[in-house]
């Protein structure tokens, strides 16, 4: 990518959202999160496991 600033801001982390896509990706992981979800990576790093968090 460019070294200029990310289009949409930085998400959770510090993570850069370059597109649309990102940004709206991060809107969805924000709402999973106050549902109660944990978003993670999986082994290969590149899919989202949702686990729901214990009370």
């Amino acid at each position: 990518m460019s070294d200029d600033k990310p289009e949409s801001g930085y998400g959770a982390g510090g993570r850069p959202l370059w597109t649309a896509r990102d940004r709206d990706a991060e809107v969805i992981r924000t709402v999973l999160r106050k549902a109660g979800y944990r978003v993670e990576p999986d082994a290969d790093g590149d899919q989202v496991l949702l686990v729901r968090e214990s009370s």
